[in-house]
C-alpha cells in the first residue's frame, strides 16, 4: 500500500459490484418482485374497474333509450286513447242530442195530436150545443104564432145563447 488515502484496489472493486449485484438481486426478488405484483394485481382491478364502468354507463345509456322509446310509445298510446275516447263522447253526444230530439218531436206530436182532438171535440160540442139551441128553436117557432115580434125575440135569445155556450 503506498501512502494513498484512496487507495483503489482491484479486489475492492470486484467486491463492491460483487456486493452490488448481490444486493440488486436480493432487493429484485424481495423487494421488487412483491412490489411489482402489487402493482400488477392493482392495475388490474384499475382495469376491471373502469370496464365495469363502461359497460354501466353503456347499459345506463340503453335503458335510458328504451325508456325513452317506452315514453314514446306510452305518448301515443295515451294520445290514442284520448282520440277514441273523444270519438266515443262525441259519438255518444250525437246519440243522446239525437235521442233527445226525437222524444222532442214525439212529445210535441202528441200535444199536437191531443190539441187537436181537444179543439174538435170542442167544436163538436158546440156544434151540438147550437144544433140544440136551433132545435129548441124551432120548436118553439112552429107551436107558437107567427108574428115579428116574436120571431125578433125568438132570434134575440138564440144568439144571446149562442154567444153564451161558446164563450164556457
Amino acid at each position: 500500500m503506498s501512502g494513498n488515502i484512496i487507495a483503489i484496489d482491484p479486489v475492492s472493486i470486484v467486491l463492491t459490484v460483487v456486493n452490488l449485484l448481490v444486493l440488486f438481486l436480493i432487493m429484485k426478488f424481495f423487494l421488487f418482485k412483491p412490489v411489482n405484483a402489487v402493482l400488477e394485481k392493482r392495475q388490474e382491478e384499475i382495469s376491471k374497474d373502469k370496464k365495469a364502468a363502461e359497460e354501466a354507463v353503456k347499459n345506463a345509456e340503453e335503458k335510458v333509450k328504451s325508456f325513452e322509446s317506452q315514453l314514446k310509445d306510452i305518448d301515443k298510446l295515451k294520445s290514442d286513447a284520448i282520440t277514441e275516447s273523444t270519438k266515443k263522447a262525441d259519438a255518444e253526444y250525437d246519440r243522446i242530442v239525437g235521442d233527445a230530439n226525437k222524444r222532442a218531436a214525439e212529445i210535441i206530436s202528441e200535444a199536437e195530436a191531443k190539441a187537436d182532438l181537444d179543439v174538435k171535440r170542442k167544436q163538436a160540442d158546440a156544434e151540438k150545443r147550437i144544433a140544440d139551441i136551433v132545435a129548441s128553436a124551432t120548436k118553439k117557432i112552429a107551436a107558437s104564432q107567427n108574428s115579428a115580434e116574436l120571431d125578433s125575440g125568438l132570434y134575440d135569445e138564440f144568439i144571446s145563447k149562442a154567444g153564451e155556450e161558446v164563450d164556457s
